[in-house]
């Protein structure tokens, strides 16, 4: 079993005539994934399963 979380911060700069913008943005992330295995002798078929 595997879990993933990622967070970013960023701000970007827009030029206007006379003025400079800045947007921030915030952006999270979660990932996870599960293997299933089967073993049967020598050859061990295995299922990868993930959820977004």
């Amino acid at each position: 079993m595997e879990a993933n979380y990622a967070y970013t911060q960023n701000t970007e700069s827009f030029s206007l005539p006379g003025n400079v913008v800045g947007v921030k943005t915030h952006s999270h992330e979660v990932s996870g994934a599960y293997v299933f295995r089967i073993p049967m002798g020598k050859i061990t078929p295995f299922v990868l399963g993930w959820h977004f």
